[in-house]
């Protein structure tokens, strides 16, 4: 198995998503190289979560990987969802 970025992955136009609700921020990109390192389908995608706290940025315990854009997408949003439902408040 090589390892490097996918052929048709471009930095310039590669699927970015970032949606800020409160402190929180929902980030979703296009990560151009396989994370299954082999195992299983290809994840090219990942979605992770962020709060800021007194200006910091921190990465909360949520990171979600996906093999397509349309995975992707969805993810991004069940992430959202997941914040606003105040679930993410009760699991600290």
């Amino acid at each position: 198995m090589a390892y490097g970025f996918r052929e048709d992955f471009d930095w310039d136009t590669r699927f970015d998503l970032k949606t800020t609700i409160g402190k929180y921020t929902v980030s979703t990109v296009d990560l151009g190289i396989d994370h299954s390192f082999g195992i299983g389908k290809p994840l090219y995608y990942e979605t992770m979560i962020f709060q800021k706290i007194d200006g910091d940025v921190h990465f909360l315990d949520y990171q979600v990987r996906y093999s397509t854009e349309e995975e992707a997408r969805i993810g991004h949003q069940m992430a959202i969802e997941y914040i606003e439902s105040g679930e993410i408040e009760r699991e600290k």
